[in-house]
């Protein structure tokens, strides 16, 4: 992915906020603790002892604003999920500096101070836009981008305040979200026609993710989920129409599909690496890997979801296009140029021919046929076909017996769980196999993995005691009690562990979309499945 080195300014809530409400609270508690601090020094303190004071005020606010959003469920960096997110994870493959504005807990209508009334702090979507004005001459570069990613607790509120009224139903669920719809898009068309006057190259809205991708909204009835499902579909086509209705008038506004992404993770979460339940929360302490779980919470993704989105929005941002097929099975085509299809359920059949593709088949029985171009491709679950062709490829069986042929061009394929065949063909490739055991599954599986021409590596990732068996009795024996047969490999290297990869792949540069995309394991944190 070229990098741009340019400036993406984010505007949001808590799926896009890392450490901007923390340092506004930060900010807020030392306005209280300073003044007692500065009364306590006398009537005439010299520079020095104010300067001491502020010090240690800001230390003060720091330790209560630690142990206050560590109770309402921020994690380590200062956001709602385990580790950043997702528009931290844009900026590192896109190469852009990050301004974020957003803020955990934003609306994008009315006013919010979170931290009680008269503080003066407004969390919601028109104070980010007024603190994002108020920059210094200077600040915004050139060919600055902003991402509009907010909405989300508009609707739940939305929806939370029809049902809570006495008799409420359906109708009313309707008539609530209708109506939040109308003004959610007046608002961001408003801001992007704002942030285009203010020298803003690119506006990008972020499509919604529907309310039954959080494991949260379990707990609505059926026809309340569907409801809403509907209402945030409708707003996410409404919203695609109004940027293309802005591009008519020469700003430029396009749609980064986040809810896609969402869509294709809730059909088929183990095509990104995610098998844990939905109902296992990293905050809880969820028996798998930060990468295997799809949820920090009821209502917050893990980082998982986030290093997806922010892999996606980078690959928009390039210039890519996005497909989301239906679940009946599909027969697509592809233009030349960067396509990204999130194929579904149903057997598909997807040809994305040239281009630097990503293809995600989902569930069922798959045959992708990349083409020219370095694509990156994931069968997801069923028995699926993936052909490389030509370029430099990131192949990934998913779980199901796959056969995943990479072609010409110096590949990377994944043998995933169940009986595959993964040839590698012309090039020097480098096969990634893990051990069953370390992606919560106990049987054996039988594959076969044949390079071909080139020097090829193939790297297993193995479990402590079946590490300590490869350090011992060396390749052959531990490679046959795996079911695994491989030819035309020139070597063949053991990680010690899913924690390990990182360490020893991240010098490759296909590493960071393999680890973003979900493809290849590297858990934020060295907490091991076994």
């Amino acid at each position: 992915m070229p990098t741009s080195g340019s400036q993406i300014i984010y505007f949001g809530d808590s799926l896009t906020d890392v450490g901007v409400v923390f340092e506004a609270l930060v900010q807020s508690l030392v306005a209280q603790i300073l003044p007692g601090l500065i009364a306590a020094l006398g009537p005439d303190p010299s520079p020095e002892e104010i300067a001491q004071a502020e010090l240690q005020a800001r230390q003060l606010a720091t330790q209560q604003a630690l142990v206050e959003t560590q109770a309402l469920g921020f994690g380590p960096e200062q956001a709602v999920t385990n580790e950043f997110t997702h528009a931290i994870y844009t900026g590192d493959v896109s190469g852009d500096t990050i301004l974020n504005f957003a803020n955990a807990g934003a609306r994008a209508l009315g006013t919010q101070e979170p931290f009680g009334p008269g503080t003066g702090y407004d969390s919601n979507l028109g104070a980010q836009l007024a603190r994002f004005a108020a920059l210094p001459a200077g600040t915004l570069a050139p060919d600055a981008s902003a991402v509009l990613f907010i909405g989300a607790n508009d609707f739940s509120d939305a929806v939370g305040e029809a049902l809570d009224q006495p008799g409420s139903g359906a109708l009313d669920v309707i008539v609530a979200t209708g109506e939040v719809i109308g003004e959610l898009l007046d608002m961001l068309e408003a801001a992007a026609r704002g942030l285009h006057s203010a020298g803003v190259t690119t506006v990008y809205f972020g499509t919604l993710p529907v309310g039954s991708f959080f494991p949260g909204s379990d707990a609505l009835d059926d026809l309340t989920s569907d409801l809403s499902d509907l209402a945030v579909g409708l707003y996410n086509e409404l919203l695609a129409a109004r940027a293309v209705q802005l591009r008519g008038e020469g700003i430029a506004v396009e749609v980064i599909d986040y809810a896609a992404v969402a869509s294709a993770i809730t059909e088929d979460p183990g095509g990104f690496g995610i098998v844990a339940d939905r109902s296992e929360f990293l905050i809880d302490g969820a028996p798998f890997d930060s990468d295997q779980v799809g949820f920090w919470d009821p209502i917050h993704p893990a980082e998982a979801v986030h290093q997806a989105w922010g892999a996606y929005a980078a690959f928009v941002m390039a210039g890519g296009s996005t497909s989301a097929l239906s679940d009946f099975g599909t027969l697509n085509f592809q233009t030349s140029g960067d396509n990204a299809v999130f194929a579904m359920g149903g057997n598909d059949t997807v040809l994305a021919l040239a281009g630097d593709d990503v293809v995600f088949g989902g569930s069922g029985d798959d045959r992708v046929f990349a083409g020219p171009g370095d694509d990156i491709v994931s069968g997801g679950s069923g028995d699926d076909l993936l052909r490389g062709e030509r370029g430099a490829d990131i192949l990934d069986g998913g779980s199901g017996d796959d056969t995943v042929l990479g072609g010409s061009g110096d590949d990377v394929l994944i043998d995933g769980l169940g009986d595959d065949l993964v040839r590698g063909g012309a090039g020097d490739d480098v096969f990634i196999f893990v051990q069953n055991t370390l992606e919560g599954e106990a049987s054996l599986s039988q594959d076969v993995l044949q390079g071909g021409s080139g020097t090829d590596t193939l790297y297993v990732v193995l479990d402590e005691t079946t590490f300590d068996a490869f350090e011992t009795l060396g390749a052959t024996s531990v490679l046959s009690s795996l079911g695994i047969s491989i030819s035309s490999i020139e070597s063949v290297v053991a990680i010690d562990g899913r924690g390990q990869v990182e360490a020893a792949l991240s010098a490759f540069a296909w590493f960071q979309d393999g680890d973003y995309w979900g493809l290849i394991p590297a858990p934020s944190s060295a907490d091991l499945l076994v």
